[in-house]
């Protein structure tokens, strides 16, 4: 993977994954459409979709999914962790950091 170049000293790392593994993600998400709700946002003390603030289409991902796009791109990220601990050594020593959580599929349109 091509690495994001980020100032040593800022903590923050990227790096490029295939073109074809986020259009797979986009493509899982609109042949789940059925399934997925208008983007929420807490506006004034109330989670409520409001297209001014987020024009999304949420799709709420189990990590227990195995559906192939899905993994495939868990296992992208957890190559991107991997790399990220080795850019950053003194993370070693923390505890095992792994890719293994809920996570939402945000899809939005051209300019939303």
């Amino acid at each position: 993977m091509k690495e994001f170049k980020t100032p040593l000293d800022s903590f923050i790392g990227g790096w490029y994954i295939p073109e074809k593994v986020c259009d797979d993600l986009i493509l899982f998400q609109k042949n789940h459409l059925n399934e997925s709700i208008k983007g929420e946002c807490n506006h004034e003390g109330e989670r409520k979709a409001n297209p001014k603030l987020k024009d999304s289409q949420d799709l709420h991902v189990s990590f227990d999914n195995y559906d192939p796009p899905l993994n495939i791109y868990r296992e992208y990220l957890q190559q991107c962790l991997e790399k990220y601990v080795e850019r950053y050594p003194i993370l070693i020593n923390s505890d095992f950091f792994n890719v293994n959580t809920n996570y939402n599929i945000q899809y939005y349109p051209p300019g939303g």
